[in-house]
């Protein structure tokens, strides 16, 4: 199997506690090695020690759209001294990644006022080579409209393509003797899941945790998927 088997995990607004439940969620039922931890300041760095603390290795990926790029380079620095202190204390088992999407959260290197504009922009040109758009996220209808945003056409709702994806890439990658992955990603709280299939976000999400607007997470078959290739 994998060295390396993981998920990413977005670092939003949640209590420490919650973030400690899922980490440990992520190590002892997804029997995943390694977290890649996205996001910004002291909470990203927080969530690394508190997932080092569960036994996982951490990959710190700061996350900061739409920085200056000079005000990004000096953030940078700072996450890179944090993430050195956490290095030194767990030789191993951090590593820091830089540059992951710079190409549309970075201004300047493709244009566009706004990250999603740019990331639009890089997918109209992608799919020049393409039948068909890359990614669920452009299901999505997020218009300035007063209304919450809604599910484009009809999209039935089924988690075993998810699942299906995901483990024949683990098997794949295992296969070829790649030496890591990470499933992107554990849960989407911005796409929230809905019993009305209009606002179901979560059928254009990737995580494997359906959450429900009120926060309360349930395992897709994606997750099951994921904990029994990583466990085998």
């Amino acid at each position: 199997m994998l060295p390396v088997r993981g998920i990413s995990y977005l670092v939003g607004e949640v209590s420490t506690d919650d973030v400690r439940r899922d980490l440990e969620v992520i190590a002892r039922n997804l029997h995943c090695t390694t977290v890649m931890l996205i996001g910004d300041g002291k909470r990203l760095i927080d969530a690394a020690r508190t997932a080092l603390g569960t036994g996982l290795g951490v990959y710190i990926r700061p996350s900061v759209p739409e920085l200056p790029q000079p005000k990004l380079l000096e953030h940078l620095d700072a996450v890179a001294a944090a993430a050195e202190e956490l290095r030194l204390e767990h030789p191993g088992r951090v590593t820091l990644l830089v540059g992951s999407e710079f190409s549309h959260t970075a201004p300047g290197i493709v244009p566009g006022p706004r990250s999603f504009l740019r990331l639009k922009l890089i997918v109209r040109l992608r799919c020049l080579h393409r039948s068909r758009p890359a990614g669920s996220g452009f299901l999505l209808d997020r218009r300035l409209v007063r209304h919450a945003p809604r599910i484009r056409g009809d999209h039935p709702r089924d988690e075993a393509v998810q699942a299906r994806y995901v483990g024949e890439l683990i098997g794949r990658y295992d296969a070829e003797g790649v030496h890591g992955c990470f499933v992107f990603t554990f849960a989407m709280p911005d796409f929230p899941h809905h019993d009305d299939p209009r606002l179901d976000l979560d059928k254009a999400g990737f995580g494997v945790v359906a959450v429900s607007a009120d926060g309360v997470g349930r395992p897709k078959e994606a997750f099951h998927e994921v904990a029994r290739r990583y466990s085998s």
